[in-house]
């Protein structure tokens, strides 16, 4: 990678980590932070946490559809614009259904497609894998540290400081576009990084996506309906709030350590769909012993568990979705599993704040248990994915081939699975099984060998 693709890939990793930063920084405390507030009740506190979450999902491709036609910069300022706005108003929040008004305000900055897109306009094709990457650890940096400044920050400025924090950070977000993010003309589609329209409609008929669509749906609904009773359990537990930064890294530290045997042995072999299902039980067990009200050591054994199951669902169910999706299809599929992760947050905190309002948290635990069974059946169809990859290939005129000549020549390639051709921008898509694949075969078909 050159110097401007890596301070791009830098920046918008940055980006997400603020705006993540801000957003959730609130989770470990918000229960307990606004329980008093006037007007409160479990379910409208289910809903303030949820709400951000239901515009993500709505907004999330409309807003990359409009970057397509207006550029990127114009969409990431003022989405963050909208962002801060929310922030602030939620900060000045006197009654819950300002700070609902507030979060969601805070939920129509959804730029998470655009950053995307972004990173893919301002990186080379061979270089974009390496950029992602950036990005997502930019992503996993800014949950861990959410969960240790959210109940330092709220011991000091109360939630109304955590807010604020939400507007300084989004306006930090604003100085990274206009100063580290060079403008750019989007002069190609990237079905890698890009929804597209014509593809929703054979995306949403897949059965197999909508597999991993429903478990990045569950994932998310579990996470944000079981920050409604974490923080309780913990200071039920005689821990003060100002303490539990201290429990979640430890309980983060743990199980992320003891994830990393599980993500190598899901590239590996045949391991992919047994870990996934496990994963399931895992996270439904640790909510069922939660529920039961075990004692500290057997609570923290539980949420570690818990922990667990959720980090490594949320960096390996992506990696199943690129083997199973096909050629070309990537950008569109992920603007769907995307949507369908934003909508899990929104139904995390309203029906978990339902089911608390029928009963208490552990009768919310305890439902949750139950659904993981029914999440268990439908991760049964999932099949093991080959060890496959995607390629993109740029293609010159001096090939002279059709697009059904370049389909035809390379599917004809050993260990190539599925070929869409771009004519017009002169790119190729592959998804190829990485096994059997010879990566030299594109040079060659590229000189028109």
């Amino acid at each position: 990678m050159n110097q401007l693709e890596l301070r791009a890939a830098f920046a918008v990793g940055l980006l997400y980590l603020v705006r993540m930063l801000g957003l959730f920084s609130i989770l470990p405390v918000f229960v307990i932070a606004a329980e008093f507030m006037p007007g409160s009740s479990p379910f409208l506190l289910g809903l303030t946490m949820g709400i951000y979450g239901f515009f993500q999902s709505i907004l999330q491709m409309p807003l990359g559809f409009l970057s397509d036609r207006v550029g990127r910069r114009k969409v990431i300022i003022g989405a963050l614009s909208i962002f801060v706005l929310g922030s602030i108003v939620a900060a000045l929040a006197d009654h819950i259904y300002w700070l609902i008004l507030g979060r969601s305000l805070q939920g129509m900055g959804a730029i998470a497609g655009v950053l995307l897109a972004l990173v893919s306009d301002l990186t080379r094709l061979e270089h974009r894998s390496k950029a992602m990457a950036i990005v997502g650890g930019c992503i996993g940096i800014s949950f861990a540290v959410s969960m240790l400044i959210g109940p330092l920050l709220y011991a000091s400025s109360g939630l109304s400081g955590l807010f604020f924090l939400s507007a300084i950070v989004g306006l930090i977000g604003i100085g990274i576009v206009v100063f580290f993010i060079p403008a750019t003309e989007t002069t190609r589609s990237n079905l890698n990084s890009d929804a597209q329209r014509n593809q929703l409609g054979d995306v949403l008929r897949n059965h197999n996506l909508w597999a991993l669509n429903f478990s990045i749906f569950v994932t998310h609904y579990l996470l944000m309906s079981g920050f409604l009773a974490f923080p309780l359990l913990l200071t039920g537990a005689g821990v003060n709030l100002s303490q539990h930064a201290q429990y979640y890294l430890l309980i983060l530290a743990g199980s992320f350590i003891a994830m990393l045997p599980f993500v190598y042995l899901f590239g590996r072999g045949n391991w992919s769909a047994p870990l996934l299902r496990a994963a399931v039980l895992v996270i439904g067990l640790a909510l069922y012993l939660l529920s039961l009200g075990q004692g500290f050591a057997g609570m923290l054994l539980a949420l570690g568990l818990f922990f667990l199951a959720f980090n490594f669902l949320e960096s390996t169910l992506p990696v199943q979705l690129s083997k199973t999706v096909g050629a070309g299809f990537r950008g569109t599929a992920m603007g769907v599993y995307s949507s369908c992760q934003f909508a899990g947050i929104f139904a995390g905190g309203l029906v978990g704040g339902m089911l608390i309002s029928m009963q208490d948290f552990s009768f919310m635990l305890a439902v949750n248990s139950v659904v993981c069974l029914f999440w268990f059946v439908i991760m049964l169809k999932i099949k093991t994915q080959k060890n496959s990859e995607s390629r993109v290939l740029e293609y010159g005129d001096s090939t002279g081939w059709s697009a059904n000549e370049i389909v035809e020549q390379l599917s004809s390639t050993q260990g190539v699975e599925d070929v869409v051709v771009m004519p017009e921008q002169r790119l190729v898509y592959l998804k190829v099984d990485r096994s059997s694949f010879d990566d030299s075969k594109l040079a060659d078909f590229a000189r028109g060998r």
